[in-house]
Formats: structure tokens, sequence, C-alpha cells
């Protein structure tokens, strides 16, 4: 279980729990966030890979869902029970962090 925030004085804190069967449910003490709250994860070395549905909304305000998508990049941060949540786009190149976390 990881309890996040966006930054070490957010308000609100969001929770991914990860399940033996590949599953992760995510939930917040934000009550109106609308954020996606389950995904299905892989191993990737010593990075976890959270997949789930990428929506994509164009300049004509057409959206798409895209199944199966790599969304983020749960990394093991510097200190002991600390995570780093990123975006998967440009992680390689230019990694933009979404969440830090503590594991409990």
């Amino acid at each position: 279980e990881l309890k996040c925030k966006y930054n070490p004085g957010a308000l609100y804190e969001d929770t991914f729990i990860f399940y033996e069967d590949g599953n992760v449910l995510r939930s917040s003490t934000n009550k109106n966030s609308k954020v996606q709250t389950s995904f299905r994860f892989k191993d990737n070395g010593d990075e976890f890979i959270l997949i789930g549905n990428k929506t994509v909304t164009d300049i004509n305000k057409v959206t798409t869902i895209i199944p199966d998508s790599e969304l983020f990049v749960v990394a093991k941060g510097n200190r002991e029970n600390v995570y780093n949540i990123f975006y998967t786009i440009d992680y390689d190149i230019d990694p933009t962090r979404l969440f830090v976390c503590t594991k409990r």
C-alpha cells in the first residue's frame, strides 16, 4: 500500500493498493476526484508500470479512450519506503513526477 501526495504540503492524499493478482486500486481523500480508480500493474525490474485507460481529447474536442495504456511508472525513491509515481510520457528522458509516496 502506498500513501501518496502531490507534494508534502498537499491537502489530499491518494492511496494505491497493489494486489497479488496484478490489480491496483486507487482511492483519494478528495471526494470530488474524478480520476481512474483501478489499474493493472506489471513488474518492470525495479519499477512497476500502471496500466489503464488513457483518455485523449483532440483539438476538435473529440474524446478517445485508449485501453491497456501504460500510464504511470512507480519507482523506488532515494530513501527507504519512499516511492515516486511518474507519468510514462518522456519518463526515460525527462521524467515528470506526479506523486511522492510512502509505503505502509
